[in-house]
C-alpha cells in the first residue's frame, strides 16, 4: 500500500530495494517478491540525517563491503555535497 515518494538513488543487493528519498532525508528499505515485480517497505534509515543538519537531502547510495553509504546535496552554500555512512 506505501509509495515510494522523492525516490532518487536506487540500490539493490539481493532482493532488497535501498530508495532514497530525498527530500524526506531517509532511504526506504524494500524487501522484494520473488520475481521482483513488487515489495513491501519493511523500515526506513534516518540517520545521519535525522540527527545532522548538515548531512540533509540525500541523493544516491552505494554499498562497500557491508556498509552503505549515501551522498548528499549541498544546495545551499556554503553547505557543501557529504558522503556518509548510514545506520542500518
Amino acid at each position: 500500500g506505501q509509495t515510494l515518494q522523492n525516490a532518487d538513488g536506487l540500490l539493490l543487493r539481493g532482493k532488497t530495494l535501498y530508495a532514497v528519498q530525498n527530500q524526506l532525508n531517509r532511504v526506504a528499505v524494500v524487501e522484494l517478491a520473488s520475481d521482483y515485480l513488487s515489495g513491501e517497505i519493511t523500515r526506513f534509515i534516518t540517520e545521519p540525517f535525522a540527527s545532522n543538519p548538515s548531512v540533509r537531502v540525500p541523493t544516491t547510495i552505494a554499498a562497500f563491503g557491508d556498509a552503505l553509504y549515501a551522498v548528499t546535496a549541498g544546495f545551499a552554500p556554503p553547505t557543501p555535497d557529504f558522503v556518509v555512512r548510514l545506520s542500518n
